[in-house]
């Protein structure tokens, strides 16, 4: 399982590459400084083969990424975000999500994220307080934790 968890934290990592400067207060639920700059994903895996959905929006740049994969295997698509919309630069297909975040405590998390709009990825999300995307040695930090939770 520390394998599993340190790959999804590498996934993002390697995905983007971005160092996030700004490190966003998810104590204040105003929507985008909970939605960007963090870790989301659709449920924690309970094996090393079940497939999971990570979602993550990057300030720096203003770009997310879609993903999809086990510890062994994985796809992820790109895309350009604004207030129009979110541009998927491959297809150059488009949508207009509307997003709800809310806080919950289902499954131990802090935070429940619905979509709908969208065509990539799934309808639900949930992330934690402390799985805020700020630098590499975060994304090691976010790692150790995942593992120890487990």
């Amino acid at each position: 399982m520390k394998k599993l968890l340190v790959v999804v934290a590498l996934a993002v990592i390697g995905v983007g590459a971005w160092r996030v400067r700004s490190h966003k207060s998810a104590d204040a639920l105003d929507g985008k400084s909970v939605l960007v700059d963090r870790l989301w994903l659709d449920h924690i895996p309970s094996h090393e083969r079940e497939p999971f959905n990570i979602l993550a929006l990057f300030s720096e740049h203003s770009v997310g990424v879609f993903q999809k994969m086990t510890a062994y295997t994985g796809s992820y698509e790109m895309f350009q975000y604004s207030r129009s919309g979110w541009k998927y630069p491959q297809t150059r297909e488009t949508d207009s999500p509307t997003i709800r975040i809310r806080r919950c405590n289902e499954d131990g998390m802090d935070f429940c994220m619905d979509i709908s709009g969208n065509s990539r990825g799934v309808h639900r999300y949930y992330s934690r307080k402390d799985w805020v995307i700020n630098s590499l040695a975060d994304e090691r930090k976010l790692a150790a934790q995942l593992d120890e939770a487990r």
